[in-house]
């Protein structure tokens, strides 16, 4: 069988269709079909720093953000899809949430993933739902300051209702408990259901969202969704 002559962390991913909507920081667009609308502040179009032979966005300040909104919202309740995006931050501070990738959905719920604080376990928070709890906080390893300055590429991928979290083509292990840290409600397990009602994606913000959240310096680079699972167990990232 094929499989057996896959590598041991490898595995037959589905057919690579055409995805739904594709960020291109060059051109500040949509490449699919122009659904973005994009508003900046500090944030600049890198050329020198290129991820995948593309330019990206660079955020050089805490308060740097760029903030793409969707004309027409990506449906994320129904069916299976997959976000993607890569960053390489180059520095993180010590005591706040580190804005890196935040999405806002038409039922007002946050879909995000960022860098947080020491306070918060220094570690890779993904929330999917409206409020911060023990059933939506999802922590990722590993500590912060071991990445500054690296590439690592990430993918949410839902299918059949269950969210997996992948980073750099691994499916990670997801850590959960409450926001206060308490190790008696802590869960580990590989994925986990979605919210019902999240709604359609209507704006992805990369870097500052508020004073307690500033931008982490960084450069960005395209940002694609697809409305399948594009990835269903580990895989290498490959350039799109």
């Amino acid at each position: 069988m094929l499989e057996s002559l896959l590598p041991t962390n490898q595995m037959t991913q589905p057919p690579d269709l055409a995805a739904i909507f594709l960020f291109d920081p060059a051109t500040n667009t949509d490449l699919i079909n122009n659904n973005a609308s994009v508003t900046t502040s500090g944030a600049t179009i890198d050329s020198a720093y290129l991820i995948d032979s593309h330019p990206t966005v660079k955020l050089t300040a805490t308060t740097n953000y760029l903030l793409i909104s969707i004309p027409t919202p990506i449906e994320l309740d129904v069916g299976d899809w997959t976000v993607e995006w890569s960053c390489r931050a180059t520095s993180f501070q010590a005591d706040k949430y580190d804005g890196e990738f935040t999405g806002l959905t038409t039922t007002s719920k946050n879909f995000a993933v960022r860098w947080t604080d020491t306070g918060y376990g220094r570690l890779l928070q993904t929330i999917i739902g409206g409020v911060v709890s023990a059933a939506t906080y999802w922590r990722i390893q590993p500590v912060k300051e071991n990445v500054a300055g690296a590439l690592r590429r990430m993918a949410i991928v839902c299918k059949g209702g269950i969210i997996t979290i992948f980073k750099d083509g691994n499916p990670q292990q997801i850590t959960n408990w409450d926001d206060a840290g308490n190790a008696s409600k802590r869960v580990t397990q590989a994925n986990f259901p979605k919210e019902a009602g999240v709604g359609r994606l209507s704006s992805i913000r990369l870097g500052y969202v508020g004073t307690n959240n500033p931008a982490a310096p960084s450069n960005l680079g395209r940002i694609r969704i697809s409305n399948y699972a594009r990835y269903i167990g580990a895989y290498t990232p490959a350039p799109f």
